[in-house]
């Protein structure tokens, strides 16, 4: 049996497990889910928090999946959609792809360890009031931070949830309250988180809302709507996006992977070159980026393709590079045979939908 094989039934094992441990709860008894659930949080998370590899998060990121998988099938209210919504700067994804994303496994761990490494750094620095957390494009199961719960005091925590998709607040409500994790949550909200105004100064905010190469999603208006709400001092997770040029192979019909597990494709970078960062300097102004003139090698037969390329710093030196992750696989802009002149220009727009064009 090939080791994927073994991986598949390994993680049936797991969660046959976790429903058998689950169906001996009686389902009145609100504390007993409340203390079952916090222990099966447990383990993955300390698994991921420790994690001394890459194979080590993926096993762990699994665990934490199978128990969000049996989550959703004794908890959730409503069946996911599949239907994106369009925010004017970007494409929210639907809840069901929200819950997908927890299966990008070095994007759900390093994002689980930075959120954890901020919230405790904003503890230990503020111990008298509560903390401010603004969770932005939560999706039905606000993955990035429930798991974690466990860990810290409700008194210490006011967490505001927001998603576009009111089927997503519904659900993440439901399942809160099956959790008894309500104290922790002062707001719930649908709303667009691209005009969203908070009420108070925001201590962490916390937004996954991105493609590859910021295209498609509107991560970046999200940013500059809610980074201007942030307290002086307040952190923004991720805290920096980083975007590279170069010339490689890399065309549409080869797919970057979505983790470390399926492999990468073949790529020959010549030398990269940064291009921006996104980070909580961004401003609120409309973003956009027009590089300088970019020279158009004599001989691209070894690197024919114009890529751009995505690194993360989630928090305090918590990285995800480039091809670690779908949120940072490389995407080609157009391959320099279509290039006509001697040199060329990278643009980035958010309107209609943030894209990457050529400007010659």
């Amino acid at each position: 049996m090939s080791l994927l094989g073994r991986r598949k039934d390994i993680n049936k094992l797991r969660q046959i497990a976790l429903i058998c441990t689950l169906n001996f709860i009686p389902k009145a008894n609100k504390y007993s889910i409340f203390v079952i659930m916090n222990h099966l949080f447990n383990k993955p998370i300390l698994g991921i928090l420790n994690a001394q590899n890459e194979n080590d998060e993926i096993t762990h990121v699994n665990d934490l999946g199978a128990v969000y998988n049996l989550m959703c099938k004794e908890y959730l209210e409503n069946t996911p959609i599949l239907k994106p919504t369009d925010t004017g700067f970007g494409v929210a994804l639907s809840p069901q792809h929200a819950i997908d994303c927890l299966a990008d496994h070095l994007r759900t761990s390093r994002f689980l360890k930075g959120i954890h490494a901020a919230l405790e750094d904003v503890l230990s620095t503020n111990q008298s009031t509560k903390i401010e957390i603004v969770y932005a494009g939560c999706g039905p199961l606000a993955t990035l931070i429930i798991p974690l719960l466990h860990l810290f005091d409700a008194k210490r925590l006011n967490i505001t949830l927001i998603d576009i998709h009111e089927s997503s607040v519904e659900n993440a409500k439901h399942l809160i309250k099956h959790l008894n994790y309500e104290d922790y949550f002062k707001l719930i909200v649908s709303a667009d988180a691209t005009k969203y105004v908070h009420d108070y100064p925001i201590d962490i905010l916390i937004t996954e809302t991105m493609d590859k190469g910021l295209t498609k999603e509107p991560q970046v208006a999200i940013t500059q709507s809610l980074v201007p709400q942030l307290q002086p001092n307040g952190i923004l997770i991720p805290k920096q996006i980083s975007l590279f040029h170069d010339h490689s192979i890399l065309t549409d019909h080869v797919p970057a992977p979505k983790s470390v597990t399926e492999g990468l494709p073949p790529t020959s970078m010549s030398g990269k070159t940064q291009l921006f960062q996104i980070d909580k300097t961004i401003g609120s102004e409309l973003f956009e980026f027009q590089s300088e003139p970019i020279l158009k090698p004599e001989s691209f037969r070894d690197a024919p393709d114009i890529c751009i390329f995505t690194e993360l710093e989630v928090f305090d030196s918590i990285k995800i590079y480039s091809n670690q992750s779908y949120i940072t696989n490389p995407i080609c802009v157009i391959a320099l045979s279509e290039i006509a002149s001697l040199s060329y220009r990278l643009k980035y727009s958010q309107l209609p939908r943030p894209n990457w064009s050529i400007k010659k």
